[in-house]
């Protein structure tokens, strides 16, 4: 059992030691600052040197606010810096932009898209020129789309006659493939 004392109590002392020097490390500017006062004056009362310490330590946070101050005013500058470069970047994105946009008049060759309801896409082939779909004659005595779609059914055809064949979907805008769409969506509901 004293084995474990002797052993508890060097736990102890080292512990204390550590601190001790931690507290001395930490200190080391009023100690010599005091020894100094000590080497003058060959004796020191606990007034001079609490004025040592308090004046020290004044001194300590000063400094350490000024550092704080610096590093506050480094990283304002570094924010105006990046915030310039951020600016330069925008500028030159913008000019690029109009550039581009330049570029895309020039180089127009005559593909338009389609505006208002009812104008359909044209795909040139050559400058001037344009696609369209090839439309086959009408026969004659075939009912026009716009009857069959009002009488709303298609139009009967006499016994032994064969049905004409159907004419190709007209091109039309997307304005109007969305209304025809939608408004085939709500005759379902």
């Amino acid at each position: 059992t004293a084995s474990q004392i002797d052993k508890e109590v060097m736990k102890i002392l080292q512990s204390c030691y550590e601190k001790a020097k931690e507290l001395l490390g930490a200190n080391r500017r009023i100690l010599d600052e005091a020894s100094e006062y000590l080497y003058e004056h060959e004796t020191i009362t606990g007034k001079e040197f609490m004025d040592i310490f308090h004046r020290l330590r004044e001194e300590e946070k000063a400094a350490k606010e000024a550092e704080e101050a610096e590093k506050a005013a480094r990283e304002a500058e570094e924010a105006e810096e990046a915030a310039g470069k951020a600016a330069v970047e925008a500028e030159e994105a913008e000019s690029a932009a109009e550039k581009a946009a330049g570029e895309a008049k020039e180089a127009d060759d005559g593909w338009e898209i389609p505006q208002e309801p009812g104008e359909s896409w044209e795909i040139p082939q050559e400058p001037g020129e344009s696609w369209e779909i090839p439309q086959e004659p009408e026969a004659e005595g075939k009912p026009e789309p716009a009857a069959v779609e009002e009488a709303g059914k298609p139009e009967e055809l006499p016994a032994g006659e064969a049905e004409p064949e159907k004419e190709p979907p007209k091109p039309m805008s997307a304005l109007e493939m969305l209304k025809r769409m939608r408004d085939s969506n709500y005759r379902d509901e």
